[in-house]
């Protein structure tokens, strides 16, 4: 394959796509989920000090599938033992943190 052939298989693979464009629509999306994280957290913080309340289970339960989610998809498209390893423990704890939650919700 010579350099001509390279770059039209580039232009090819890349029709109709602004790759800075998809490289910030990847960026908001992280710094998106990052903020829910911390709004998240802020929020067991109030509950859990300030009001006296147990655990609100949801919150994490929140937290871990955002996680989860994301290392499945990466582990599904890298097929990377490191990230199926992670997508297998956060969904883990996701299922646990859900279970626990309607744990609570029904008085246990």
């Amino acid at each position: 394959m010579n350099k001509d052939e390279i770059l039209q298989a580039s232009r090819n693979e890349n029709r109709n796509k602004d790759i800075v464009e998809l490289e910030i629509l990847r960026k908001s999306q992280r710094i998106g989920g990052m903020v829910a994280i911390i709004v998240v957290c802020i929020l067991m913080f109030v509950e859990g000090l300030i009001f006296q309340k147990q655990t609100n289970f949801a919150y994490l339960a929140i937290i871990f599938s955002f996680i989860a989610g994301t290392f499945v998809y990466r582990a599904v498209k890298s097929k990377s033992k490191q990230d199926i390893i992670c997508a297998v423990l956060m969904s883990v704890f996701a299922v646990f943190e859900i279970a626990m939650h309607i744990l609570n919700l029904c008085g246990v």
